[in-house]
């Protein structure tokens, strides 16, 4: 493997986890929020769970790179809109600030989606260890069979999550508080763009280091490009499951949705034989 090959397979996970995945997340939530708007009482509910932890992460890394908080607010509603926020101020000369841009930006689909696997590993170990244990052969590293392997690990990931007991208590809550918190470990527009901020000095730093570590160490250089393959497969992984938990919401959105057009039908229906 070249130094350029190692290069590549670490930008194109950077840009699957950090743009591909986050926003994926995100627009499946406005996907959500546009169809089932007007009657979805449990989009109301994941809100309530899923925007305050969203925030707290916001806050978590605002406070660890020092930061000034100016406000905060966890949850709020305007109408039927709920939202949240964390206003900071920054010192743009500061490198360990602007690098922290990163950090603060990112935080709740690293921590979202972290979260959610501890919740697994506390529910069902058994199939937590099966979804970060699937095996990719690096011997050969290569771009096609990495991304082939990830393509059906996505895959083999749902069918793992299958396994899980849907009906005992554990899973029940899983799904109540893990729902929330997937649709909500979402990368908006305005995350990704504080996020690249950082970019002018993370990305000298990443190529000093590839460079660096390259030509003193080429085996520990592979093995840090293993490393970085793993940790993306274990974040894949647990990005399939917040899939699978937004996708199992709207599947519950979509049947809230005709019951309450049906209760509507039938209350109008009642109501014009009364006239």
């Amino acid at each position: 493997m070249t130094l350029l090959d190692g290069m590549l397979i670490q930008i194109i996970l950077f840009i699957l986890i950090f743009l591909g995945m986050g926003l994926c997340i995100d627009l499946l939530k406005i996907i959500h929020g546009k169809i089932f708007f007007s009657s979805d009482i449990i989009m109301t509910i994941s809100g309530y769970i899923g925007i305050p932890v969203h925030e707290i992460f916001h806050l978590l890394m605002v406070l660890i790179f020092g930061y000034k908080v100016k406000n905060v607010s966890l949850i709020e509603k305007q109408g039927s809109v709920l939202y949240g926020h964390v206003d900071y101020v920054y010192n743009r000369y500061s490198i360990i600030h602007v690098i922290g841009l990163f950090f603060a930006a990112t935080a709740p689909f690293v921590l979202g989606l972290s979260l959610l696997g501890l919740m697994l590993k506390l529910i069902d170990p058994n199939i937590f260890n099966q979804l970060i244990n699937l095996n990719f052969d690096y011997s050969f590293i290569s771009f096609k069979a990495l991304m082939t392997d990830l393509f059906l690990q996505f895959f083999d990931s749902f069918k793992i999550l299958l396994n899980l007991k849907i009906f005992s208590w554990k899973s029940i809550i899983f799904f109540i508080l893990g729902t929330s918190i997937a649709l909500y470990s979402s990368l908006s527009v305005a995350d990704v763009k504080a996020a690249f901020k950082s970019m002018k000095y993370i990305f000298p730093i990443f190529l000093i280091f590839n460079i660096a570590l390259y030509f003193i160490s080429y085996h520990s250089y592979y093995d840090v490009i293993g490393v970085i393959i793993s940790v993306a497969k274990i974040v894949f992984s647990l990005f399939s499951i917040s899939i699978v938990l937004i996708l199992f919401l709207f599947a519950l959105s979509f049947i809230m949705h005709i019951f309450t057009q049906l209760y509507h039908l039938s209350k109008k229906t009642k109501n014009n034989e009364g006239v």
